[in-house]
């Protein structure tokens, strides 16, 4: 067996004096980079960024026990846990949730989903209008998110699916931001419409940051999730799927005599 960095137990048993019990992480991984975010009570404490890209099933973990034990906190005050549930890649959302999942379990902690399209919308910064958060672009249909301005932040409106860029410009109201990820070649689509802005590559990266200020904000209108119920929040099924459904169709029911 090749050798490796041992993921650490961080359930353990503590030790010494029980603490306030206000701790609380944000994780963020539903892209190659990821990161985690640590706060306390209203605080936000640190934001880790795992030591390489693509290894969260490695460094996610031990990134968390770093986190605390740098701070001096333990697992049994962790309180809650506010993760990106997708839409992205399907192996860090797996991840994430399942991570999430299991610190709920073990640790009694309060669970809070959040959309990563939500997350990502953090990122546009204007004072009015609309902003579509496009993600997982695949033949030529994005994942496609509707938010408009309210209050000094962005709320959604409509339901959320699947679209190309013509017919989110043929029905979305304006003035309009767009975020998409990944970014068309060309913004052609936009140049004969003065309302329509497409945002820079860098507006599409979700940060744990903004997971944390979002499932804080959840949390304490009462908004959790039962870790059972906790879900990664998929645009289309894995190609996987796709391909295996197409190879073996459903046979239509016989009509019994």
């Amino acid at each position: 067996m090749t050798p490796g960095r041992a993921v650490p137990n961080i359930m353990q048993p503590p030790r010494g004096p029980l603490l306030t019990n206000d701790w609380n992480i944000a994780i963020e991984i539903s892209t190659a980079e990821g990161s985690v975010a640590i706060g306390r009570g209203s605080d936000l404490i640190e934001t880790v960024t795992p030591r390489q890209p693509r290894r969260h099933n490695l460094d996610l973990l031990p990134s968390i026990h770093d986190a605390f034990h740098r701070h001096g906190a333990r697992p049994h005050q962790l309180a809650q846990i506010y993760v990106s549930v997708g839409p992205g890649s399907f192996t860090g959302l797996r991840i994430a949730v399942a991570t999430a999942r299991m610190l709920a379990m073990t640790t009694g902690a309060q669970l809070v989903g959040v959309p990563t399209a939500a997350v990502i919308a953090t990122n546009a910064v204007a004072p009015s209008g609309y902003l579509a958060v496009c993600l997982n672009l695949k033949r030529d249909h994005y994942h496609t998110m509707l938010f408009c301005r309210r209050a000094g932040q962005w709320s959604v409106t409509g339901t959320p699916g699947l679209m190309t860029l013509p017919e989110l410009l043929s029905t979305a109201p304006r003035p309009l931001a767009i975020i998409a990820a990944p970014r068309p070649e060309t913004v052609s689509v936009t140049a004969d419409d003065d309302d329509v802005v497409l945002l820079p590559t860098e507006a599409s990266v979700p940060h744990a940051e903004s997971v944390w200020h979002l499932g804080r904000a959840k949390a304490e209108a009462g908004e959790f999730t039962e870790p059972s119920t906790l879900l990664p929040l998929y645009s289309r099924p894995p190609e996987a799927v796709e391909m295996w459904k197409q190879r073996h169709p459903t046979q239509p029911r016989r009509k019994q005599q």
